[in-house]
């Protein structure tokens, strides 16, 4: 669990110097030291990012596709968006 999570009204952006690629259906991002491979939900909320919609709005379009409460998909973006700041993936910008 992070320590800080982010309000759910944040709008993450991708810092200029993250790398994303496409490995055996996986995606592989990296920024400086740190990398993270993400599959299925993980990589649906990593491809919404977009500097525009917060990490409600982000989990919220979720909700259909994995058939979860929106209450649910908004604490699972929350604390997954927080795990991506930890490792140095995302900034904090809250």
């Amino acid at each position: 669990m992070t320590s800080a999570l982010p309000p759910a009204h944040w709008v993450p952006a991708l810092p200029p110097d993250v790398r994303v690629r496409k490995m055996r259906g996986r995606l592989l991002v990296a920024r400086r030291d740190e990398s993270v491979q993400l599959e299925d939900v993980s990589a649906a909320i990593f491809a919404r990012i977009d500097g525009t919609s917060s990490a409600e709005q982000i989990g919220q379009a979720l909700c259909a596709q994995y058939e979860v409460d929106p209450p649910t998909a908004v604490a699972d973006t929350v604390e997954f968006l927080g795990q991506l700041v930890e490792l140095g993936i995302l900034d904090r910008g809250w």
